[in-house]
């Protein structure tokens, strides 16, 4: 895992990327996957993170449901870095966020 996740485990971070919720059953009605864009080397904002290749599984607060947003969206919440398993299943994610909003792009 890449020591500038590590460094933001518990922080409060932007992602910017594109929803993709796979096939019903796999994830909780109020959880859908990011997939982030490439990062930007222009970009020197700690607080933004970009993980080419890899995606986030994004919480949303308890009471709301997921709807699909085509294109780019913006996730604002609390970042963690750490393996997620599914029922006993291997490790399948190793970034998560907790949702506070989402924007639109």
């Amino acid at each position: 895992m890449p020591r500038g996740a590590r460094d933001l485990d518990y922080k409060n971070v932007m992602l910017e990327g594109e929803m993709l919720i796979p096939p019903a059953g796999t994830l909780g009605a109020n959880e859908f996957l990011l997939l982030p864009p490439r990062a930007d080397p222009r970009d020197t904002s700690k607080r933004t993170v970009t993980a080419p290749w890899q995606f986030v599984l994004v919480r949303m607060p308890a009471d709301k449901k997921v709807q699909p947003v085509p294109g780019r969206l913006r996730v604002y919440g609390q970042f963690h870095a750490m393996p997620l398993r599914k029922s006993g299943n291997p490790i399948w994610s190793v970034y998560q966020i907790d949702c506070f909003w989402t924007q639109v792009l």
